[in-house]
């Protein structure tokens, strides 16, 4: 099932990227090198900014109608795995 996602998910990529000198997986590895910076304050998450892209990124963004936003909101809930989801449902 991942496969095939990344499959379509490659193809789609050039479609878009047709008109750009290079192949869809040069254009996803040089995605990877966006990352979301978390500023804490007293060891707190205050919030978490997205650097601005190179000038690829932006390209690539452009190309396939993307926008991304420079902040996200901190979530104040946590993921806990460790239960199963069934053990925390109400009975009926």
């Amino acid at each position: 099932m991942v496969v095939m996602l990344a499959y379509r998910l490659t193809q789609e990529l050039k479609k878009y990227w047709v008109d750009l000198d290079l192949k869809p997986e040069e254009g996803i590895s040089a995605l990877t090198t966006l990352c979301v910076h978390e500023t804490l304050v007293n060891g707190v998450s205050a919030g978490q900014l997205i650097p601005r892209p190179t000038a690829l990124i932006t390209k690539l963004f452009k190309e396939a109608k993307v926008s991304i936003p420079t902040s996200i909101k901190t979530s104040k809930g946590g993921v806990h795995t460790k239960k199963t989801l069934a053990e925390h449902r109400k009975k009926r």
